[in-house]
């Protein structure tokens, strides 16, 4: 993206609503390629952020510049153990890439593969390489809707079993995607593996652990606890959402996201931002800005001063938070008693 592509714009502190205070001290507007679903086989194969960005997000960006929201249909089948019956506590590491995602080692059907850890995408997907390695089952479709509400249709298919160690989901319906095989990623895992479990994404040591009581016990005297917002329907999705405090002065839902790779995305709408008009075709505008600070509500000790956040029209959420806001922290997803627990010691 070049620099003419770049224009500063300041804001001038009127809210929208009386209720919603500007946020912005000072936004960038650039320019975003849109990319159809279609269309992302096109992106560079050398950024692996750009493939899932095309997986879940209306565009794909440049290295470097705008993160984009990551959302996608969601889908599951039931995880077989329960939140925390393993007898000890067990860890799997993970690493991050150099864009910002989660990777995984995962076995389907005893075929050891490296997926992509995504809580904000609820269906397993997988690419054609990897699934026709399973002996898959089709199993009918599914519609589900992007961030901008944009309909999104899947074939699916029913395998045996996901499992990471001895943690395992019979029977899981996944959606098979070609793009997955150029980028040479075998699948991502949808945040309906833990749905029964309780675990930490430990950013310090860079590992996945399955909790047991007297580990959960001892992270919730040590962390702060908040409450963990579930979306499911139809025993179909399932997403998670947890409620941050932006500016001192708004409150956002937010959808907690590890397949987002950035701090913190929200709805244009919640600050007072200047549109540049004469853009057509396939662009679009985003702006970026610094808030004073971004906290979860009910938690001011997690907490992120000035940070630069991304502004996006249309979402149908408030926003989404990534791995950026989460990065050197230990987060505790407890899907059954829907509350997340965050370090703080």
């Amino acid at each position: 993206m070049t620099a003419s592509n770049n224009k500063l714009c300041r804001v001038f502190g009127n809210p929208l609503q009386a209720k919603r205070p500007s946020l912005i001290t000072a936004c960038t507007v650039q320019r975003v390629s849109y990319v159809s679903f279609g269309a992302v086989a096109r992106a560079r194969s050398t950024d692996v952020r750009q493939l899932l960005r095309g997986l879940i997000s209306d565009s794909v960006m440049n290295k470097g510049k705008v993160p984009l929201l990551a959302f996608s249909c969601l889908l599951c089948a039931s995880v077989c153990f329960g939140s925390t019956d393993n007898p000890r506590q067990t860890r799997f590491p993970f690493r991050v890439s150099e864009g910002g995602l989660i990777l995984i080692q995962v076995t389907a059907n005893g075929v050891k593969g490296e997926f992509i850890l995504d809580t904000g995408a609820g269906i397993h997907v997988l690419s054609n390489g990897f699934l026709h390695k399973l002996n898959p089952q089709a199993a009918g479709h599914y519609t589900g809707f992007r961030n901008t509400g944009e309909r999104i249709d899947f074939d699916l298919f029913q395998i045996a079993s996901l499992s990471i160690g001895r943690f395992r989901q019979e029977h899981p319906v996944v959606a098979a995607w070609e793009v997955l095989d150029k980028f040479k990623i075998d699948g991502v895992l949808s945040a309906k593996f833990f749905e029964h479990h309780v675990v930490t994404l430990d950013f310090k040591k860079h590992e996945l652990v399955f909790e047991n009581r007297e580990t959960l016990n001892r992270r919730l005297r040590q962390g702060r606890v908040i409450p963990l917002k579930v979306l499911e329907d139809r025993d179909k999705t399932l997403g998670l959402f947890v409620d941050l405090s932006t500016g001192d002065s708004l409150t956002c839902e937010c959808e907690l996201d590890t397949g987002f790779d950035g701090l913190l995305i929200l709805d244009e709408n919640s600050a007072s931002v200047k549109r540049m008009e004469g853009l057509t075709g396939l662009t679009e505008i985003r702006y970026q800005g610094t808030v004073s600070n971004v906290s979860l509500l009910g938690a001011p000790e997690v907490k992120m001063e000035k940070p630069e956040v991304t502004f996006k029209g249309g979402l149908i959420y408030d926003g989404v938070v990534g791995t950026g806001f989460w990065l050197k922290r230990e987060v505790t997803l407890d899907i059954p008693s829907r509350r997340l627990v965050v370090g703080i010691r």
